[in-house]
């Protein structure tokens, strides 16, 4: 093997080095939601199809942790300002779904103590609806 063969296949390997150790170094986070994400929950709500993502997703966390989640004489309490309410739901079910439950004649007591905290109980925060105390404690 002369010098010009030793340097490609020294310089071959220090490819591979470099990618392995990028491998090492890469935290793939696509792939970790790919692997998380099942399939979304389904609702039909005058005879159409809504699609509800089978985890909490991002956005309303953050809205449910900032405007609903409340701690008070140590108990974990669900409140959802009345200002808030069309917020929660769309960003819980979407446009499309308010939408619709705009043009019905479904009471908001029922979308939030059937359908949301059946939602809510799915994402593991379940609630009491007769107290609306978390059923378990989230963290």
């Amino acid at each position: 093997m002369d010098n010009d063969q030793r340097m490609a296949l020294l310089d071959e390997k220090l490819d591979e080095l470099r990618v392995d150790q990028e491998k090492d170094l890469l935290l793939d986070f696509d792939q970790a939601i790919k692997e998380k994400q099942g399939k979304p929950y389904t609702i039909k709500f005058q005879s159409e199809i809504y699609e509800i993502p089978n985890q909490m997703p991002f956005n309303f966390s953050t809205f449910f942790f900032r405007y609903c989640y409340k701690k008070q004489s140590g108990k974990v309490m669900v409140e959802v300002p009345e200002d808030r309410m069309i917020q929660f739901i769309e960003l819980m079910f979407g446009k499309k779904f308010v939408n619709a439950l705009e043009k019905s004649t479904v009471t908001v007591d029922m979308v939030f103590d059937t359908l949301a905290s059946t939602i809510l109980g799915k994402w593991g925060y379940g609630i009491d609806n007769k107290t609306n105390s978390m059923e378990k404690k989230m963290f």
